[in-house]
């Protein structure tokens, strides 16, 4: 049997990482839980899952009993794993180098595309 406020200790550190890693504040757990991991593996979305399905039925006292502890527990370490290996950092640098790369090329490709038409307008 799962206690309450081991449960509730796991979802308050999980929800501390998505504000801390993913800017996720606002809006249901579940809602941002599911937002955050859109590009995660399969077995954590699952482990997610999981999770998400363990904190609705914490309502109820006859399936707080059949829920198994372990598994919970292997859940939480996993996404929590998850989220901790997330660097903040390196992921603007990633998005900012992205936006870059494609400003780069596309400015090569008009740079490219007008030499093109200059020399058949015969002007080059």
């Amino acid at each position: 049997m799962i206690e309450q406020d081991s449960f509730h200790r796991m979802t308050t550190e999980l929800e501390h990482l998505l504000a801390q890693k993913h800017g996720l504040t606002s809006g249901l757990f579940e809602t941002r839980l599911r937002k955050a991991l859109r590009r995660a593996p399969r077995k954590v979305r699952a482990a997610a899952e999981r999770f998400v399905q363990v904190s609705v039925q914490m309502g109820n006292p006859k399936l707080m009993r059949l829920m198994d502890p372990a598994v919970l527990e292997a859940d939480f370490q996993l996404l929590r794993a998850h989220f901790r290996a997330i660097d903040v950092a390196d992921r603007r640098k990633g998005l900012v180098l992205g936006v870059l790369g494609s400003v780069g090329f596309s400015l090569l490709a008009v740079a490219a595309l007008l030499i093109i038409f200059l020399v058949w307008k015969g002007y080059l």
